[in-house]
């Protein structure tokens, strides 16, 4: 770590929930392929005290899930697109 760089980044996560499609109730899971935040060093004018302050500002986020990998598990009929849908719900 260091003062131009403060972040974190993995590949090893997975996200999982529930729900319900007419009354039936569904699991689903997709493993992330990369999480990464990221900052990075800089500066803010403070118009109030008349200064410059250093602080961290949000540089790079990385989401990445593919609808390929969700898997549904239950005995449920889901609309076409669900698994896109749960993907768009996941990166907003």
């Amino acid at each position: 770590m260091s003062k131009e760089y403060l972040g974190g980044e993995s590949s090893k996560l997975q996200v999982v929930g529930s729900g319900v499609s007419n009354g039936q109730n569904f699991d689903w899971q997709v493993p992330v392929k990369l999480l990464k935040l990221q900052y990075a060093l800089g500066e803010k004018y403070n118009t109030d005290m008349k200064y410059n302050s250093l602080l961290f500002q949000q540089k790079e986020w990385v989401f990445d899930v593919s609808a390929n990998d969700v898997t549904i598990t239950g005995d449920v009929e889901l609309f076409e697109g669900a698994k896109e849908d749960i993907v768009k719900r996941l990166s907003a």
